[in-house]
């Protein structure tokens, strides 16, 4: 919670105009009202609106994680996907768990 009181001064200090804060968060573990970091971007918005932008990112779809993997293995994507098929049923598409399954 205090990482997140520094977050919300720093991002309202209006003495640091050039200040750019980049964060990532799972929206899945965050969809909740009560959750600390909901509650802080919210009350940042609530001071000022323009300052938070939402860039949401979804799960890859199987051409992708395909192309993806071909990409890796410098072949075709012909030849991977049977192994791009069982990468996205096991991860679901979730990158991190593509990159995670493929290193495992």
């Amino acid at each position: 919670v205090a990482s997140l009181e520094l977050l919300e001064t720093l991002v309202l200090d209006r003495n640091n105009p050039g200040l750019l804060i980049i964060g990532s968060y799972r929206d899945d573990e965050v969809h909740d009202k009560s959750h600390p970091l909901t509650r802080c971007l919210h009350g940042i918005n609530a001071q000022n609106n323009e300052i938070i932008s939402s860039i949401p990112l979804q799960n890859l779809d199987l051409k992708t994680v395909n192309d993806y993997i071909a990409d890796l293995l410098n072949v075709t994507a012909d030849k991977t996907i049977g192994l791009a098929e069982i990468v996205h049923k096991k991860t679901y598409g979730n990158i991190f768990a593509v990159i995670h399954f493929l290193r495992s």
